[in-house]
């Protein structure tokens, strides 16, 4: 499913030739209860991923020429009234589906054929879709931004970058939404491998009672990293042409 997303990506922006066009939506699918789930597609650097730091030594720059090319934002229906959050997400897939369905998704099966129900496949394409987004915009090439999951492009199986939303979804799960570690103070639905207490530096130092929730998920011979060898080599035959994100600085 990933790589048929990325294609539909790919030939959106392939056929964007009007620079005073920002935006452009795709629709996965129509729900007869839930409406049209699917993303927008943030041309020209419009999307949050593309803008600069805020704070600190980089502010405002970018680290990577094309940081944000692909930013995307999801389409949610009437599932939720907004745009969605790390805590939406974990508290749609405790509430309305199964561990091991999420895991089917995760792995790359098609959510309408997974789910059960019109509520439940509705649940796991918004998961899908979650997953895509941070596959794009998250890793080691000059459009994303850095993470932990960076996938290795000959061993795609290793890692991947939809691994860190999979591994809280396993969390919420087991020790339920709010037991998660961590929730953001300043951002109380957003995630973060950083302690409360500042008592660790990140996913390196990460206890390793929530870590195994991550790493337990490596070389699952069944769920590839979108960004293998020969999906880089495609996507850069396309971004050599494209103009780079202009917060970036040589």
């Amino acid at each position: 499913m990933y790589l048929f997303l990325l294609s539909k990506l790919l030939e959106k922006h392939k056929n964007h030739t009007d620079a005073t066009i920002d935006n452009e939506i795709y629709i996965f699918h129509h729900f007869n209860t839930y409406g049209e789930i699917g993303f927008r597609i943030n041309y020209n650097y419009t999307g949050l991923m593309a803008q600069p730091s805020r704070t600190g030594r980089n502010k405002g720059k970018v680290k990577r020429r094309k940081q944000g090319l692909f930013d995307i934002f999801i389409i949610s229906g009437s599932l939720l009234p907004k745009s969605m959050s790390h805590r939406d997400i974990l508290v749609l897939a405790t509430t309305n589906t199964t561990k091991e369905n999420c895991y089917r998704v995760w792995r790359g099966e098609n959510p309408l054929y997974v789910g059960t129900s019109e509520l439940e496949q509705a649940t796991l394409t918004l998961i899908m879709l979650s997953f895509f987004e941070q596959e794009l915009n998250w890793g080691a090439q000059e459009w994303q931004r850095f993470t932990f999951f960076e996938p290795k492009q000959t061993i795609p199986h290793r890692v991947r970058p939809r691994d860190m939303l999979m591994g809280y979804i396993l969390q919420a799960y087991d020790l339920g939404v709010e037991n998660v570690a961590y929730w953001q103070k300043s951002r109380p639905t957003t995630t973060t491998f950083l302690s409360p207490n500042k008592d660790n530096y990140g996913f390196d130092d990460y206890p390793e009672n929530y870590k195994r929730y991550f790493t337990d998920l490596r070389d699952d011979l069944y769920a590839e990293a979108l960004m293998n060898k020969e999906n880089v080599k495609m996507i850069r035959e396309y971004t050599r042409n494209v103009e780079n994100n202009p917060f970036y600085e040589e």
